[in-house]
Protein backbone atom coordinates (compact mmCIF):
# COMPACT_ATOMS: atom_id res chain seq x y z
CA UNK A 1 0.00 0.00 0.00
CA UNK A 2 1.15 3.35 -0.65
CA UNK A 3 0.66 6.58 0.97
CA UNK A 4 1.17 8.86 -1.52
CA UNK A 5 1.49 12.26 0.00
CA UNK A 6 0.77 13.15 3.73
CA UNK A 7 0.51 17.19 4.49
CA UNK A 8 1.39 17.85 8.39
CA UNK A 9 2.15 20.95 9.93
CA UNK A 10 5.34 21.10 12.32
CA UNK A 11 4.67 23.07 15.34
CA UNK A 12 8.09 23.13 16.98
CA UNK A 13 11.57 21.99 15.72
CA UNK A 14 11.76 18.69 15.19
CA UNK A 15 14.08 15.67 14.07
CA UNK A 16 11.04 12.35 14.65
CA UNK A 17 7.97 12.11 13.19
CA UNK A 18 6.10 9.56 15.66
CA UNK A 19 2.33 7.43 13.90
CA UNK A 20 0.86 4.34 15.02
CA UNK A 21 1.55 1.47 13.69
CA UNK A 22 1.22 -2.22 14.35
CA UNK A 23 1.99 -5.78 11.86
CA UNK A 24 2.82 -3.41 9.54
CA UNK A 25 6.48 -3.36 7.22
CA UNK A 26 7.08 0.09 5.85
CA UNK A 27 9.46 0.10 2.63
CA UNK A 28 10.07 3.36 2.04
CA UNK A 29 9.79 6.94 3.63
CA UNK A 30 10.30 10.41 2.03
CA UNK A 31 9.83 13.61 4.08
CA UNK A 32 9.90 16.59 2.39
CA UNK A 33 9.73 20.27 3.28
CA UNK A 34 7.42 22.95 2.11
CA UNK A 35 10.27 24.29 -0.08
CA UNK A 36 10.70 20.86 -1.66
CA UNK A 37 13.65 20.27 0.02
CA UNK A 38 14.17 15.99 0.64
CA UNK A 39 14.96 15.22 4.46
CA UNK A 40 16.78 12.08 4.36
CA UNK A 41 15.09 9.32 7.34
CA UNK A 42 17.73 7.82 8.93
CA UNK A 43 15.98 5.12 11.13
CA UNK A 44 12.67 3.98 11.43
CA UNK A 45 11.75 2.94 15.05
CA UNK A 46 8.76 0.34 15.71
CA UNK A 47 7.47 0.54 19.39
CA UNK A 48 5.71 -2.55 19.97
CA UNK A 49 4.33 -1.98 23.61
CA UNK A 50 3.13 1.76 22.29
CA UNK A 51 2.18 0.49 18.75
CA UNK A 52 4.08 2.92 17.15
CA UNK A 53 6.61 3.65 14.67
CA UNK A 54 9.13 6.48 14.54
CA UNK A 55 10.89 7.88 11.55
CA UNK A 56 14.39 9.49 12.90
CA UNK A 57 15.18 12.30 10.23
CA UNK A 58 18.64 13.21 9.63
CA UNK A 59 17.76 17.07 9.43
CA UNK A 60 15.64 18.87 11.66
CA UNK A 61 12.09 20.08 10.26
CA UNK A 62 11.69 23.86 11.62
CA UNK A 63 8.49 24.68 13.61
CA UNK A 64 5.80 26.85 11.99
CA UNK A 65 6.32 24.97 8.70
CA UNK A 66 4.72 22.47 6.57
CA UNK A 67 6.19 19.41 5.67
CA UNK A 68 4.90 15.83 3.42
CA UNK A 69 5.26 12.22 4.33
CA UNK A 70 5.70 9.93 1.21
CA UNK A 71 5.20 5.79 2.15
CA UNK A 72 4.93 2.68 0.92
CA UNK A 73 4.34 -0.12 3.50
CA UNK A 74 2.18 -3.58 3.60
CA UNK A 75 0.66 -5.56 5.95
CA UNK A 76 -1.58 -8.37 7.39
CA UNK A 77 -4.72 -9.65 5.85
CA UNK A 78 -5.21 -11.22 9.66
CA UNK A 79 -7.85 -13.31 10.84
CA UNK A 80 -8.56 -11.43 14.18
CA UNK A 81 -11.39 -9.70 13.04
CA UNK A 82 -9.85 -6.10 13.72
CA UNK A 83 -8.03 -3.85 11.60
CA UNK A 84 -7.92 -5.34 7.68
CA UNK A 85 -8.54 -8.67 8.49
CA UNK A 86 -10.50 -11.64 5.50
CA UNK A 87 -13.62 -13.04 5.75
CA UNK A 88 -15.36 -15.70 4.17
CA UNK A 89 -18.61 -16.39 2.37
CA UNK A 90 -20.59 -18.64 0.13
CA UNK A 91 -21.39 -18.14 -3.28
CA UNK A 92 -23.21 -20.38 -6.06
CA UNK A 93 -22.22 -23.40 -3.52
CA UNK A 94 -17.92 -21.85 -3.98
CA UNK A 95 -16.13 -20.48 -0.73
CA UNK A 96 -14.66 -17.17 -1.45
CA UNK A 97 -12.53 -14.55 0.47
CA UNK A 98 -13.24 -10.90 1.06
CA UNK A 99 -11.54 -8.10 2.83
CA UNK A 100 -13.29 -6.56 5.81
CA UNK A 101 -12.53 -3.51 8.03
CA UNK A 102 -12.87 -3.24 11.48
CA UNK A 103 -10.57 0.10 12.86
CA UNK A 104 -12.99 1.11 15.85
CA UNK A 105 -11.74 2.47 18.37
CA UNK A 106 -7.63 2.02 17.64
CA UNK A 107 -7.50 -0.53 15.16
CA UNK A 108 -6.78 1.77 12.05
CA UNK A 109 -2.82 1.45 12.51
CA UNK A 110 -3.40 -2.16 11.75
CA UNK A 111 -4.39 -1.00 8.18
CA UNK A 112 -1.82 1.44 7.43
CA UNK A 113 0.20 4.24 9.19
CA UNK A 114 -1.68 6.81 10.86
CA UNK A 115 -2.12 8.52 14.09
CA UNK A 116 -4.99 6.85 15.16
CA UNK A 117 -6.34 8.92 18.15
CA UNK A 118 -9.70 10.89 18.36
CA UNK A 119 -8.14 14.09 18.47
CA UNK A 120 -6.01 14.22 16.01
CA UNK A 121 -8.06 14.50 12.53
CA UNK A 122 -7.63 15.54 8.85
CA UNK A 123 -9.33 15.52 5.12
CA UNK A 124 -8.15 12.53 3.45
CA UNK A 125 -8.67 10.93 0.17
CA UNK A 126 -8.70 6.91 -0.60
CA UNK A 127 -8.70 5.34 -4.20
CA UNK A 128 -8.91 1.67 -5.06
CA UNK A 129 -7.84 -0.28 -7.71
CA UNK A 130 -10.26 -3.17 -8.34
CA UNK A 131 -10.10 -5.49 -11.03
CA UNK A 132 -12.84 -3.98 -14.07
CA UNK A 133 -15.04 -7.11 -13.96
CA UNK A 134 -15.49 -6.37 -9.64
CA UNK A 135 -17.13 -3.31 -8.22
CA UNK A 136 -16.27 -1.50 -5.47
CA UNK A 137 -18.98 -0.05 -3.24
CA UNK A 138 -18.35 2.23 0.19
CA UNK A 139 -20.84 3.42 2.34
CA UNK A 140 -19.22 6.50 3.42
CA UNK A 141 -21.22 8.72 1.65
CA UNK A 142 -24.65 7.73 3.04
CA UNK A 143 -23.01 7.21 6.79
CA UNK A 144 -23.07 10.08 9.04
CA UNK A 145 -23.57 9.72 12.43
CA UNK A 146 -23.51 11.97 15.52
CA UNK A 147 -19.73 10.31 16.62
CA UNK A 148 -18.74 11.58 13.22
CA UNK A 149 -19.85 14.84 13.25
CA UNK A 150 -18.48 15.96 16.14
CA UNK A 151 -15.54 13.41 17.62
CA UNK A 152 -14.86 12.96 21.42
CA UNK A 153 -11.26 14.57 22.37
CA UNK A 154 -10.07 11.52 24.32
CA UNK A 155 -11.37 7.69 24.44
CA UNK A 156 -12.97 8.52 27.70
CA UNK A 157 -15.89 10.94 25.87
CA UNK A 158 -16.74 6.94 23.60
CA UNK A 159 -19.93 6.55 25.66
CA UNK A 160 -21.47 9.25 24.48
CA UNK A 161 -20.67 8.08 20.81
CA UNK A 162 -22.06 4.91 21.50
CA UNK A 163 -24.85 5.78 23.67
CA UNK A 164 -25.83 8.60 21.73
CA UNK A 165 -26.00 6.54 18.67
CA UNK A 166 -28.18 3.52 20.59
CA UNK A 167 -30.25 6.21 21.81
CA UNK A 168 -30.90 7.40 18.26
CA UNK A 169 -31.61 3.67 16.81
CA UNK A 170 -34.70 3.86 19.14
CA UNK A 171 -35.79 7.11 19.23
CA UNK A 172 -35.61 7.70 15.58
CA UNK A 173 -37.45 4.24 14.87
CA UNK A 174 -39.80 4.97 17.79
CA UNK A 175 -40.70 8.41 15.93
CA UNK A 176 -41.65 6.98 12.21
CA UNK A 177 -42.91 3.80 13.39
CA UNK A 178 -44.83 4.16 17.16
CA UNK A 179 -46.72 0.97 16.87
CA UNK A 180 -43.45 -0.88 17.32
CA UNK A 181 -43.24 0.64 20.78
CA UNK A 182 -39.53 0.68 20.63
CA UNK A 183 -38.82 2.21 23.47
CA UNK A 184 -40.38 -0.71 25.89
CA UNK A 185 -38.38 -2.88 24.01
CA UNK A 186 -35.32 -1.02 24.79
CA UNK A 187 -36.41 -0.95 29.09
CA UNK A 188 -36.80 -4.24 28.84
CA UNK A 189 -33.32 -5.16 27.34
CA UNK A 190 -31.44 -2.46 30.42
CA UNK A 191 -33.55 -4.34 33.07
CA UNK A 192 -32.35 -7.39 31.72
CA UNK A 193 -29.10 -7.00 30.57
CA UNK A 194 -27.18 -4.25 31.78
CA UNK A 195 -27.57 -4.65 35.48
CA UNK A 196 -25.17 -7.57 35.12
CA UNK A 197 -22.50 -7.05 32.28
CA UNK A 198 -20.05 -4.82 32.29
CA UNK A 199 -19.77 -5.22 28.06
CA UNK A 200 -23.42 -3.10 27.94
CA UNK A 201 -21.65 -0.03 30.09
CA UNK A 202 -21.21 2.01 26.63
CA UNK A 203 -24.41 1.19 24.83
CA UNK A 204 -27.24 0.54 27.21
CA UNK A 205 -26.35 2.87 30.23
CA UNK A 206 -24.99 5.86 27.82
CA UNK A 207 -28.35 5.81 26.42
CA UNK A 208 -30.31 5.12 29.57
CA UNK A 209 -28.56 8.95 30.89
CA UNK A 210 -29.03 10.38 27.61
CA UNK A 211 -32.74 9.48 27.61
CA UNK A 212 -33.13 10.00 31.07
CA UNK A 213 -32.04 13.57 30.17
CA UNK A 214 -34.28 14.26 27.61
CA UNK A 215 -37.13 13.11 29.22
CA UNK A 216 -36.40 15.56 31.82
CA UNK A 217 -36.05 18.11 29.47
CA UNK A 218 -38.82 17.57 26.68
CA UNK A 219 -37.67 16.34 23.26
CA UNK A 220 -38.15 19.90 22.15
CA UNK A 221 -35.68 21.60 24.27
CA UNK A 222 -33.33 18.58 24.11
CA UNK A 223 -32.94 18.57 20.49
CA UNK A 224 -32.81 22.09 20.86
CA UNK A 225 -29.26 21.82 22.31
CA UNK A 226 -27.90 18.90 20.38
CA UNK A 227 -28.09 21.17 17.18
CA UNK A 228 -26.54 23.84 19.17
CA UNK A 229 -23.92 21.24 19.98
CA UNK A 230 -23.16 19.88 16.49
CA UNK A 231 -23.16 22.85 15.02
CA UNK A 232 -20.73 24.30 17.43
CA UNK A 233 -17.90 21.68 17.11
CA UNK A 234 -19.37 20.06 13.43
CA UNK A 235 -16.55 18.46 12.31
CA UNK A 236 -13.95 18.66 15.45
CA UNK A 237 -13.31 17.35 18.64
CA UNK A 238 -15.53 18.10 22.00
CA UNK A 239 -15.08 17.22 25.45
CA UNK A 240 -18.74 16.16 27.51
CA UNK A 241 -19.03 19.31 29.53
CA UNK A 242 -19.47 20.59 26.25
CA UNK A 243 -22.50 19.08 25.67
CA UNK A 244 -24.24 19.81 28.74
CA UNK A 245 -23.06 23.40 28.25
CA UNK A 246 -25.45 23.31 24.66
CA UNK A 247 -28.26 21.44 26.51
CA UNK A 248 -27.90 24.51 29.77
CA UNK A 249 -28.06 27.46 26.46
CA UNK A 250 -31.39 25.61 25.04
CA UNK A 251 -33.18 24.67 28.63
CA UNK A 252 -31.67 27.08 30.30
CA UNK A 253 -31.41 25.34 33.41
CA UNK A 254 -28.11 24.17 35.44
CA UNK A 255 -27.00 20.80 34.32
CA UNK A 256 -23.57 20.43 34.21
CA UNK A 257 -23.31 19.50 38.13
CA UNK A 258 -26.25 17.02 38.14
CA UNK A 259 -24.91 15.46 34.57
CA UNK A 260 -21.11 15.48 36.37
CA UNK A 261 -22.76 13.44 39.28
CA UNK A 262 -23.64 10.26 36.16
CA UNK A 263 -20.25 10.59 34.15
CA UNK A 264 -17.61 10.99 36.69
CA UNK A 265 -18.63 8.42 38.84
CA UNK A 266 -19.32 4.61 38.75
CA UNK A 267 -22.76 2.82 39.14
CA UNK A 268 -25.86 3.59 39.31
CA UNK A 269 -28.25 3.83 42.72
CA UNK A 270 -30.94 1.81 44.65
CA UNK A 271 -33.59 4.66 45.60
CA UNK A 272 -35.94 2.85 48.30
CA UNK A 273 -39.09 4.23 49.21
CA UNK A 274 -40.46 3.60 52.57
CA UNK A 275 -43.54 5.15 54.31
CA UNK A 276 -43.23 6.32 57.60
CA UNK A 277 -44.96 8.37 60.40
CA UNK A 278 -43.96 12.13 58.68
CA UNK A 279 -44.74 10.63 55.10
CA UNK A 280 -42.79 8.91 52.55
CA UNK A 281 -39.02 8.79 53.04
CA UNK A 282 -36.39 8.43 50.45
CA UNK A 283 -32.81 6.91 50.62
CA UNK A 284 -30.32 6.51 47.88
CA UNK A 285 -27.45 3.85 47.33
CA UNK A 286 -25.10 2.79 44.95
CA UNK A 287 -26.46 -0.80 43.70
CA UNK A 288 -24.40 -3.49 43.79
CA UNK A 289 -25.30 -6.99 42.46
CA UNK A 290 -22.64 -8.45 45.43
CA UNK A 291 -24.84 -7.53 48.71
CA UNK A 292 -21.11 -7.80 50.61
CA UNK A 293 -19.36 -5.15 48.37
CA UNK A 294 -19.06 -1.88 50.53
CA UNK A 295 -19.11 1.29 48.75
CA UNK A 296 -16.16 2.91 49.70
CA UNK A 297 -16.84 6.75 47.92
CA UNK A 298 -20.60 6.54 49.56
CA UNK A 299 -22.03 7.38 46.07
CA UNK A 300 -24.86 10.00 45.69
CA UNK A 301 -26.61 11.17 42.31
CA UNK A 302 -28.50 13.76 40.93
CA UNK A 303 -32.02 12.06 40.31
CA UNK A 304 -34.84 13.15 37.98
CA UNK A 305 -38.17 12.00 40.49
CA UNK A 306 -41.43 10.90 39.15
CA UNK A 307 -44.31 9.43 40.86
CA UNK A 308 -47.02 7.52 39.94
CA UNK A 309 -49.97 7.52 43.07
CA UNK A 310 -53.21 6.52 43.48
CA UNK A 311 -55.97 8.90 43.65
CA UNK A 312 -58.74 6.56 43.27
CA UNK A 313 -59.71 7.35 40.26
CA UNK A 314 -56.33 5.85 38.54
CA UNK A 315 -53.05 6.85 38.66
CA UNK A 316 -51.72 10.23 39.00
CA UNK A 317 -48.26 11.35 37.93
CA UNK A 318 -46.28 13.29 40.58
CA UNK A 319 -43.37 15.25 38.91
CA UNK A 320 -41.14 15.33 42.19
CA UNK A 321 -37.90 17.73 40.59
CA UNK A 322 -34.37 16.81 41.25
CA UNK A 323 -33.28 15.06 43.98
CA UNK A 324 -30.12 17.06 44.47
CA UNK A 325 -26.53 14.92 45.70
CA UNK A 326 -24.71 18.17 47.11
CA UNK A 327 -25.93 21.02 49.56
CA UNK A 328 -26.33 23.26 46.14
CA UNK A 329 -29.71 25.54 45.02
CA UNK A 330 -31.36 23.70 41.73
CA UNK A 331 -34.68 24.98 39.91
CA UNK A 332 -37.39 23.14 40.61
CA UNK A 333 -35.99 21.01 43.31
CA UNK A 334 -38.21 18.71 45.49
CA UNK A 335 -35.68 18.14 47.95
CA UNK A 336 -32.15 18.59 48.90
CA UNK A 337 -30.15 15.73 50.10
CA UNK A 338 -27.69 16.66 52.82
CA UNK A 339 -28.01 12.97 54.51
CA UNK A 340 -28.35 9.90 52.79
CA UNK A 341 -32.13 9.83 53.99
CA UNK A 342 -34.76 12.73 53.41
CA UNK A 343 -38.71 13.20 53.12
CA UNK A 344 -40.62 13.92 50.21
CA UNK A 345 -43.61 16.34 50.89
CA UNK A 346 -45.04 15.98 47.10
CA UNK A 347 -46.33 12.72 47.86
CA UNK A 348 -49.84 12.35 49.00
CA UNK A 349 -49.78 10.53 52.61
CA UNK A 350 -53.34 8.63 51.79
CA UNK A 351 -52.24 7.23 48.79
CA UNK A 352 -52.53 3.66 49.42
CA UNK A 353 -49.80 2.67 46.96
CA UNK A 354 -46.86 4.48 44.83
CA UNK A 355 -44.61 3.57 41.93
CA UNK A 356 -41.36 5.49 41.77
CA UNK A 357 -39.10 6.71 38.09
CA UNK A 358 -42.36 6.67 35.78
CA UNK A 359 -41.81 4.45 32.62
CA UNK A 360 -38.11 4.02 33.92
CA UNK A 361 -37.27 7.35 32.46
CA UNK A 362 -34.25 7.31 35.70
CA UNK A 363 -31.52 5.24 35.11
CA UNK A 364 -32.42 3.69 38.75
CA UNK A 365 -33.89 1.21 40.38
CA UNK A 366 -36.72 1.29 42.50
CA UNK A 367 -37.52 -0.48 45.93
CA UNK A 368 -39.47 -0.33 48.37
CA UNK A 369 -40.68 -1.99 51.99
CA UNK A 370 -42.17 -4.95 53.05
CA UNK A 371 -45.78 -2.98 52.67
CA UNK A 372 -44.79 -0.83 49.45
CA UNK A 373 -44.50 -4.15 47.90
CA UNK A 374 -47.71 -5.28 48.85
CA UNK A 375 -49.94 -2.56 48.04
CA UNK A 376 -47.87 -2.39 44.86
CA UNK A 377 -49.55 -5.88 43.49
CA UNK A 378 -52.97 -4.16 43.64
CA UNK A 379 -52.36 -1.80 40.31
CA UNK A 380 -50.34 -4.47 38.77
CA UNK A 381 -53.12 -6.86 38.94
CA UNK A 382 -56.64 -5.15 38.97
CA UNK A 383 -57.71 -3.41 35.59
CA UNK A 384 -54.13 -3.05 34.75
CA UNK A 385 -53.81 0.21 36.03
CA UNK A 386 -50.06 0.82 35.11
CA UNK A 387 -48.60 0.48 32.03
CA UNK A 388 -47.31 -2.21 30.57
CA UNK A 389 -43.30 -0.68 31.31
CA UNK A 390 -44.05 0.12 35.01
CA UNK A 391 -45.77 -3.66 35.91
CA UNK A 392 -42.63 -5.23 33.95
CA UNK A 393 -40.05 -2.77 35.66
CA UNK A 394 -41.15 -3.57 39.11
CA UNK A 395 -41.30 -7.34 37.95
CA UNK A 396 -37.90 -7.07 37.22
CA UNK A 397 -36.80 -5.12 40.18
CA UNK A 398 -38.14 -7.08 42.72
CA UNK A 399 -35.71 -10.26 41.01
CA UNK A 400 -33.00 -7.92 40.50
CA UNK A 401 -32.82 -6.68 43.83
CA UNK A 402 -33.17 -11.01 45.20
CA UNK A 403 -30.31 -11.54 43.00
CA UNK A 404 -28.41 -8.49 44.63
CA UNK A 405 -29.47 -9.99 48.20
CA UNK A 406 -31.81 -6.67 49.08
CA UNK A 407 -35.11 -8.65 48.48
CA UNK A 408 -35.63 -12.42 49.58
CA UNK A 409 -36.69 -14.82 46.47
CA UNK A 410 -39.93 -15.70 48.50
CA UNK A 411 -40.86 -11.92 48.50
CA UNK A 412 -40.56 -11.80 44.60
CA UNK A 413 -41.80 -15.14 44.31
CA UNK A 414 -45.35 -13.94 45.84
CA UNK A 415 -44.92 -10.49 44.21
CA UNK A 416 -44.75 -12.59 40.68
CA UNK A 417 -48.27 -13.84 41.66
CA UNK A 418 -49.86 -10.29 40.49
CA UNK A 419 -49.07 -11.13 37.39
CA UNK A 420 -51.00 -14.59 36.51
CA UNK A 421 -53.43 -12.83 34.04
CA UNK A 422 -51.25 -10.27 33.03
CA UNK A 423 -51.81 -10.10 28.77
CA UNK A 424 -48.60 -8.25 28.47
CA UNK A 425 -45.21 -10.27 26.62
CA UNK A 426 -43.12 -8.20 28.29
CA UNK A 427 -43.97 -9.23 31.83
CA UNK A 428 -43.62 -12.93 30.66
CA UNK A 429 -40.46 -12.42 29.01
CA UNK A 430 -38.99 -10.77 31.96
CA UNK A 431 -40.72 -13.36 34.37
CA UNK A 432 -39.15 -16.26 32.23
CA UNK A 433 -35.62 -14.42 32.40
CA UNK A 434 -35.52 -14.74 35.74
CA UNK A 435 -36.83 -17.90 37.02
CA UNK A 436 -34.56 -19.45 34.06
CA UNK A 437 -31.96 -18.22 36.02
CA UNK A 438 -33.05 -19.60 39.45
CA UNK A 439 -34.01 -23.25 37.43
CA UNK A 440 -29.89 -22.85 36.38
CA UNK A 441 -28.73 -22.06 39.74
CA UNK A 442 -30.22 -24.90 41.74
CA UNK A 443 -30.44 -27.70 38.67
CA UNK A 444 -28.49 -29.81 40.85
CA UNK A 445 -31.01 -29.74 43.53
CA UNK A 446 -33.87 -32.44 42.91
CA UNK A 447 -35.83 -31.08 45.35
CA UNK A 448 -35.99 -27.28 45.28
CA UNK A 449 -35.60 -27.98 41.14
CA UNK A 450 -38.99 -30.11 40.98
CA UNK A 451 -40.59 -27.40 43.25
CA UNK A 452 -39.68 -24.35 41.04
CA UNK A 453 -40.90 -26.79 37.97
CA UNK A 454 -44.02 -26.90 39.29
CA UNK A 455 -44.57 -24.01 39.89
CA UNK A 456 -43.64 -22.47 35.93
CA UNK A 457 -46.21 -25.54 34.93
CA UNK A 458 -49.31 -24.13 36.88
CA UNK A 459 -48.38 -20.01 36.48
CA UNK A 460 -47.43 -20.62 33.18
CA UNK A 461 -50.73 -22.98 31.78
CA UNK A 462 -52.70 -20.09 31.95
CA UNK A 463 -51.19 -17.97 29.07
CA UNK A 464 -50.66 -21.29 27.24
CA UNK A 465 -53.95 -21.81 26.88
CA UNK A 466 -55.00 -18.22 26.31
CA UNK A 467 -53.03 -18.25 23.17
CA UNK A 468 -52.97 -21.45 22.18
CA UNK A 469 -50.50 -23.33 19.58
CA UNK A 470 -51.88 -22.27 16.36
CA UNK A 471 -51.04 -18.61 15.35
CA UNK A 472 -53.83 -16.88 14.33
CA UNK A 473 -54.14 -14.18 11.61
CA UNK A 474 -55.58 -11.54 14.41
CA UNK A 475 -51.98 -11.91 16.73
CA UNK A 476 -50.36 -8.75 17.44
CA UNK A 477 -46.48 -8.93 16.30
CA UNK A 478 -44.96 -9.76 19.53
CA UNK A 479 -47.75 -12.62 20.39
CA UNK A 480 -45.66 -15.00 18.12
CA UNK A 481 -42.66 -14.32 20.96
CA UNK A 482 -45.00 -14.44 23.57
CA UNK A 483 -46.34 -18.05 22.66
CA UNK A 484 -42.84 -19.28 22.39
CA UNK A 485 -41.49 -18.38 25.60
CA UNK A 486 -44.74 -19.95 27.03
CA UNK A 487 -43.93 -22.72 25.10
CA UNK A 488 -40.04 -22.66 25.77
CA UNK A 489 -40.51 -22.14 29.95
CA UNK A 490 -43.22 -25.21 30.04
CA UNK A 491 -41.11 -27.77 27.62
CA UNK A 492 -37.85 -26.37 30.33
CA UNK A 493 -40.27 -27.60 33.66
CA UNK A 494 -41.25 -30.82 32.21
CA UNK A 495 -44.71 -29.89 31.62
CA UNK A 496 -46.91 -33.22 30.67
CA UNK A 497 -49.01 -31.33 28.21
CA UNK A 498 -46.12 -30.09 25.64
CA UNK A 499 -44.78 -33.32 25.42
CA UNK A 500 -48.11 -34.85 25.23
CA UNK A 501 -49.49 -36.29 22.01
CA UNK A 502 -52.46 -34.25 21.83
CA UNK A 503 -51.47 -30.80 22.69
CA UNK A 504 -48.91 -29.94 19.79
CA UNK A 505 -50.32 -28.94 16.30
CA UNK A 506 -48.84 -32.23 15.55
CA UNK A 507 -49.24 -35.67 16.12
CA UNK A 508 -46.65 -36.08 18.97
CA UNK A 509 -43.60 -33.97 19.67
CA UNK A 510 -40.97 -36.78 17.62
CA UNK A 511 -42.94 -35.83 14.54
CA UNK A 512 -42.92 -32.14 15.02
CA UNK A 513 -39.93 -32.07 15.49
CA UNK A 514 -38.88 -34.45 12.84
CA UNK A 515 -41.08 -31.74 10.39
CA UNK A 516 -38.80 -28.92 11.19
CA UNK A 517 -38.88 -27.58 7.72
CA UNK A 518 -42.27 -26.40 8.47
CA UNK A 519 -42.38 -25.40 11.68
CA UNK A 520 -43.16 -21.20 11.27
CA UNK A 521 -39.75 -19.28 12.30
CA UNK A 522 -41.32 -18.03 15.59
CA UNK A 523 -42.07 -21.94 16.66
CA UNK A 524 -38.89 -23.75 15.75
CA UNK A 525 -36.43 -22.59 18.09
CA UNK A 526 -38.22 -23.51 21.08
CA UNK A 527 -39.31 -26.88 19.60
CA UNK A 528 -35.65 -27.63 18.92
CA UNK A 529 -35.03 -26.45 22.51
CA UNK A 530 -37.85 -28.42 24.06
CA UNK A 531 -37.47 -31.24 21.74
CA UNK A 532 -33.61 -31.52 22.59
CA UNK A 533 -34.26 -31.76 26.42
CA UNK A 534 -37.21 -34.17 25.78
CA UNK A 535 -35.76 -36.54 23.24
CA UNK A 536 -31.81 -36.16 24.39
CA UNK A 537 -29.57 -38.52 22.07
CA UNK A 538 -32.45 -39.26 19.89
CA UNK A 539 -32.53 -35.67 18.55
CA UNK A 540 -28.40 -35.11 18.55
CA UNK A 541 -27.68 -36.51 15.30
CA UNK A 542 -30.79 -35.11 13.31
CA UNK A 543 -30.08 -31.36 14.40
CA UNK A 544 -26.36 -31.85 13.59
CA UNK A 545 -27.40 -33.13 10.25
CA UNK A 546 -29.56 -30.56 9.95
CA UNK A 547 -27.34 -27.67 10.82
CA UNK A 548 -24.88 -29.16 8.15
CA UNK A 549 -27.74 -29.19 5.64
CA UNK A 550 -29.31 -25.83 6.50
CA UNK A 551 -28.05 -22.78 4.04
CA UNK A 552 -30.43 -20.71 6.70
CA UNK A 553 -28.47 -18.85 9.48
CA UNK A 554 -31.63 -18.84 11.57
CA UNK A 555 -32.18 -22.48 11.20
CA UNK A 556 -28.40 -23.67 11.99
CA UNK A 557 -28.80 -20.93 14.94
CA UNK A 558 -31.99 -22.26 15.96
CA UNK A 559 -30.10 -26.04 15.75
CA UNK A 560 -27.19 -25.30 17.90
CA UNK A 561 -29.54 -24.01 20.55
CA UNK A 562 -31.73 -27.17 20.82
CA UNK A 563 -27.77 -28.83 20.63
CA UNK A 564 -27.09 -27.39 23.95
CA UNK A 565 -29.70 -28.33 25.59
CA UNK A 566 -28.22 -32.14 24.87
CA UNK A 567 -25.73 -32.46 28.62
CA UNK A 568 -25.12 -36.01 27.54
CA UNK A 569 -23.54 -34.84 24.13
CA UNK A 570 -21.93 -31.90 25.55
CA UNK A 571 -18.60 -32.84 24.72
CA UNK A 572 -19.30 -34.01 21.45
CA UNK A 573 -20.73 -30.77 21.05
CA UNK A 574 -17.84 -28.65 21.92
CA UNK A 575 -15.70 -31.11 19.51
CA UNK A 576 -17.77 -30.19 16.43
CA UNK A 577 -18.09 -26.96 16.98
CA UNK A 578 -14.49 -26.78 17.37
CA UNK A 579 -13.93 -28.82 14.38
CA UNK A 580 -14.26 -26.03 11.90
CA UNK A 581 -17.87 -27.18 10.99
CA UNK A 582 -19.59 -24.47 12.83
CA UNK A 583 -18.61 -20.86 12.15
CA UNK A 584 -17.84 -18.99 14.47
Amino acid sequence: MRCPKVLISVNADTNTITCHAIELWVHSVKVVREDGTAVTCLETRFIEEDQTITFILAETLTGGTTASIHLSFSGLLNDALRGFYRSEYVHEGTKRIMAASQFQACDARRAFVCWDEPAIKAKFEISMTTPAHLTAVSNMHVLSTFGNLVTMEWWTGLWLNEGFAHFMEYDAVDHIFPEWKMWENFVQEVTLDSAFREDALLRYTGASVIRMLCEYLGKDVFYRGIQLYLKKFIYSNAVTVDLWHALEEASSLPLSDMMNSWTKQTGFPVVTLRRTADGFQLAQTRFFSDASVVDADDSRWDLPLTGLVDRGHGPELKRLGIWSAKDRPHRNAACEIHAPQTVVSKIPTDSPWVKLNCLQQGFFIDNYDADGWYQLQHPCKVDLVLSDVDRMCLLDNAFVLTRAGKLDVASALNFSRAFANDPSYLIWKSLSTHLTFYGQLIRKDAAASSKLQAYVRQFYAVPLARLGWFTQDSDEESTAFFRSEVIRMLGTAKDSGVHSSHALPSSNLGRLFRSASRVTSDLRAVIFRVAATHLQEAAYEQLRALHESSNSPEVKNDCLGGLGAIQSKWKDTLEWALSGKVRP
